[in-house]
Protein backbone atom coordinates (compact mmCIF):
# COMPACT_ATOMS: atom_id res chain seq x y z
CA UNK A 1 0.00 0.00 0.00
CA UNK A 2 1.02 3.65 -0.66
CA UNK A 3 0.23 6.85 1.30
CA UNK A 4 1.49 10.13 -0.41
CA UNK A 5 1.35 13.38 1.40
CA UNK A 6 1.54 16.57 -0.88
CA UNK A 7 2.93 19.93 1.37
CA UNK A 8 2.83 23.32 -0.87
CA UNK A 9 4.93 25.99 0.45
CA UNK A 10 5.39 29.04 -1.38
CA UNK A 11 6.61 27.92 -5.38
CA UNK A 12 8.21 24.44 -3.52
CA UNK A 13 6.41 21.44 -3.13
CA UNK A 14 7.39 18.23 -1.27
CA UNK A 15 6.00 14.67 -1.60
CA UNK A 16 6.33 12.09 1.43
CA UNK A 17 5.79 8.90 0.30
CA UNK A 18 4.75 6.26 2.84
CA UNK A 19 5.27 2.73 1.56
CA UNK A 20 3.95 -0.54 3.30
CA UNK A 21 4.99 -3.73 1.95
CA UNK A 22 2.86 -7.13 2.10
CA UNK A 23 3.97 -10.16 2.67
CA UNK A 24 6.88 -11.66 0.05
CA UNK A 25 5.40 -14.55 -1.96
CA UNK A 26 7.58 -17.72 -0.96
CA UNK A 27 7.67 -20.66 -3.56
CA UNK A 28 5.92 -23.88 -2.97
CA UNK A 29 6.58 -27.43 -4.70
CA UNK A 30 8.17 -27.08 -7.88
CA UNK A 31 6.42 -29.72 -10.52
CA UNK A 32 7.80 -30.38 -14.26
CA UNK A 33 5.58 -30.91 -16.55
CA UNK A 34 7.21 -31.81 -19.86
CA UNK A 35 5.14 -33.73 -22.34
CA UNK A 36 7.90 -34.51 -24.47
CA UNK A 37 9.96 -37.76 -23.04
CA UNK A 38 13.51 -36.86 -24.57
CA UNK A 39 13.23 -33.39 -23.22
CA UNK A 40 12.23 -34.79 -20.18
CA UNK A 41 15.81 -36.92 -20.26
CA UNK A 42 17.76 -33.81 -20.41
CA UNK A 43 15.65 -31.18 -17.81
CA UNK A 44 15.31 -33.62 -15.38
CA UNK A 45 18.33 -35.17 -14.35
CA UNK A 46 19.94 -31.34 -13.95
CA UNK A 47 17.60 -29.93 -11.55
CA UNK A 48 20.25 -30.32 -8.63
CA UNK A 49 21.71 -27.11 -11.13
CA UNK A 50 18.20 -25.41 -10.62
CA UNK A 51 18.09 -21.58 -9.49
CA UNK A 52 15.04 -22.25 -8.48
CA UNK A 53 13.99 -23.71 -5.09
CA UNK A 54 11.14 -24.06 -2.53
CA UNK A 55 10.87 -21.85 0.07
CA UNK A 56 12.77 -19.22 -1.46
CA UNK A 57 11.08 -15.64 -2.47
CA UNK A 58 9.36 -15.04 -5.54
CA UNK A 59 11.99 -13.56 -7.87
CA UNK A 60 10.53 -12.71 -11.62
CA UNK A 61 14.64 -12.10 -12.21
CA UNK A 62 15.40 -15.74 -11.08
CA UNK A 63 12.92 -17.07 -12.96
CA UNK A 64 14.31 -15.46 -16.02
CA UNK A 65 17.49 -16.54 -15.83
CA UNK A 66 16.29 -20.09 -15.10
CA UNK A 67 14.28 -20.15 -18.25
CA UNK A 68 17.87 -19.01 -19.99
CA UNK A 69 19.72 -21.78 -18.08
CA UNK A 70 17.19 -24.06 -19.03
CA UNK A 71 17.68 -22.86 -23.00
CA UNK A 72 21.36 -23.31 -22.76
CA UNK A 73 20.90 -26.70 -21.26
CA UNK A 74 18.84 -28.01 -24.22
CA UNK A 75 20.87 -26.05 -26.75
CA UNK A 76 24.09 -27.88 -25.69
CA UNK A 77 22.26 -31.36 -26.08
CA UNK A 78 21.15 -30.70 -29.63
CA UNK A 79 18.19 -28.74 -29.55
CA UNK A 80 19.75 -25.91 -31.00
CA UNK A 81 16.22 -24.33 -32.47
CA UNK A 82 14.64 -24.35 -28.64
CA UNK A 83 13.98 -21.13 -26.82
CA UNK A 84 13.09 -20.03 -23.60
CA UNK A 85 9.81 -17.84 -24.81
CA UNK A 86 8.56 -21.80 -24.94
CA UNK A 87 8.74 -22.34 -21.12
CA UNK A 88 6.29 -21.25 -18.47
CA UNK A 89 5.99 -21.11 -14.15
Amino acid sequence: MVKDTLTIRKKKAEVVYQITANNPHVIGKIHYLIHDTALNAVILPDTLNSLVHSGNLFDADILQNERMRIETLLKNNGYYSFTKGILAF
